[in-house]
């Protein structure tokens, strides 16, 4: 009776333990995802966000939280515009009446894949608020087929049109254009979608991407935005003073964009196409003359710095969503005792969710590389014995990291312009996320990326990341060869690996 007592209590104890482990795995699934989501207009945060302005020494002024906070919240879906000829049956129909839908529903969100799901629509649909437009022969334009004949633009692969969306509104349909897509969204020649690589990495210097937009530019000069979208309605001036409000450095003497005031829509827009060609943006704040490139998402969890030219820290996702929400609907364009805007310029007075734009961040840090296409072979095995020599063999992808770290302690930053200067750009995926030099230039690059003459005077050491002292060395053209195929080859699969 006893040995039956035992038996049945060891058989009870195991049983609920069985039972207490299964509850336990159970539970998280049951549970709904709750996320710290940080405010996005933070003035504790925004207070050294930015980094100074070189010349100026003064950080950009932001608007207040309570000016952020009082643009009415503007998040609705938007859908693609086909290309003539490829548009579904009924589409068109659909689009008039189904009438203005949330972009995310944050209460439906119970995941965090959820979030990301939610992030990736936000990605791909939100637009940019103050391009959209009603007028008839815009929407005529769109769905006509001469519009892309006449400008050599072909449908990508699902029929669509590279960066125009459809928005049902109140008041009818309007057509837009997509805001982080239309710069972040790479189609490559074959048609691979790579989300968060820049979209002209495959520009060429001769001819035009055969994915683009040909509506774009047309809707932004007739809605007095200047080309690169920034969140401002410019006023009733000459093209050249838009300009110089978007780019102008007053501040500093003999300032080259005071040549901006006399250029008139001709030569603005052959600057604009030279730009795109190279892989770079017109971006507000940056330069016609200097561009920068254009940022590649991938991997933007382990950096320290946003944009291109670092004008911002990256402490965590707060940051992320603060920048997006900066060049949206939130610059203000005034640096120190210099204002830019004129009198009649109006900024968007709307603006996206905090949550949009957390899920928004979220789904950017979760992007990863798409598969190396180089391959290995003797070459870049001659490569990485130069990387492990000159100690970059670590972490390739952070050597920008340092740099822009070293010329933010040093104050360099923007000689030519307000964004930033000329920048380091990351190692890895310098290839399959904008123009990367080849061969040759790939060894004048490595040439200036091994002399001592990089390194700023009491920035940083003058001393390798793997801790030797730095020589004076500058790579032979076999070497620079070699380097240039490790690039290559590293440029997606070591970003997995290697964080800064």
């Amino acid at each position: 009776m006893k040995r039956t007592r035992t038996r049945f209590g060891r058989q009870t104890l195991i049983a609920s333990m069985l039972l207490g482990s299964l509850l336990a795995a159970a539970r998280p699934h049951g549970q709904r995802w709750k996320p710290d989501i940080p405010n996005v207009w933070d003035e504790a945060a925004l207070a050294d966000w930015a980094t100074p302005l070189a010349g100026l020494n003064r950080r950009p002024t932001h608007i207040s939280a309570k000016e952020y906070y009082s643009l009415r919240v503007e998040s609705l879906r938007t859908y693609p515009v086909y290309f003539p000829g490829r548009e579904p049956s009924g589409y068109w129909e659909m689009l008039q009446r189904i009438g203005p839908k949330p972009l995310i529903e944050p209460k439906e969100l119970q995941t965090e894949a959820d979030w990301i799901e939610a992030g990736r629509r936000v990605f791909d649909e939100a637009d940019h608020l103050h391009l959209r437009t009603f007028d008839p022969s815009f929407v005529a334009a769109a769905r006509s087929v001469d519009t892309y004949k006449q400008a050599g633009v072909e449908p990508l692969p699902d029929g669509t049109v590279f960066g125009s969306r459809w928005v049902p509104t109140e008041h009818g349909v309007a057509l837009s254009f997509g805001n982080c897509n239309n710069c972040h969204l790479l189609y490559k020649s074959d048609g691979t979608r790579v989300p968060g690589a820049p979209s002209f990495a495959e520009t060429s210097q001769t001819r035009n991407p055969k994915y683009r937009n040909p509506t774009i530019i047309p809707v932004q000069f007739a809605n007095h935005v200047v080309i690169g979208a920034a969140p401002f309605r410019m006023g009733d001036e000459p093209i050249g003073m838009w300009l110089y409000r978007a780019y102008g450095v007053p501040w500093r003497q003999d300032d080259v964009h005071e040549r901006a005031k006399a250029i008139e829509k001709p030569e603005y827009e052959a600057l604009v196409a030279m730009i795109v060609r190279g892989g770079g943006v017109p971006r507000w704040s940056g330069s016609l003359f200097y561009p920068a490139k254009m940022p590649d998402l991938i991997g933007i969890k382990d950096r320290r710095y946003i944009d291109h030219t670092g004008t911002h820290l990256h402490r965590g996702i707060g940051d992320l969503m603060r920048y997006a929400a900066l060049i949206s609907f939130a610059d203000a364009a005034d640096y120190g005792q210099h204002h830019l805007l004129g009198e009649s310029t109006r900024r968007v007075q709307a603006r996206l969710s905090d949550e949009a734009l957390f899920a928004l961040a979220l789904y950017l840090y979760s992007l990863e590389p798409p598969p190396n296409p180089n391959p290995v072979d003797e070459r870049t095995g001659a490569g990485q014995k130069i990387f492990a020599r000159e100690g970059m063999s670590q972490v390739p992808h952070s050597a920008a990291v340092h740099q822009q770290q070293a010329d933010a302690r040093a104050g360099i930053r923007c000689p030519v312009g307000r964004a930033g200067k000329p920048g380091h750009p990351p190692i890895v995926g310098g290839n399959g996320s904008g123009a990367c030099p080849h061969d040759a230039e790939g060894h004048r690059l490595l040439q200036g990326s091994f002399a001592q003459r990089r390194v700023v005077p009491g920035a940083l050491p003058a001393r390798r990341i793997g801790g030797e002292p730095r020589r004076d060395v500058r790579p032979g053209p076999a070497e620079g060869h070699a380097c240039a195929g490790r690039l290559e080859a590293a440029r997606f699969s070591d970003s997995r690996d290697q964080r800064s």
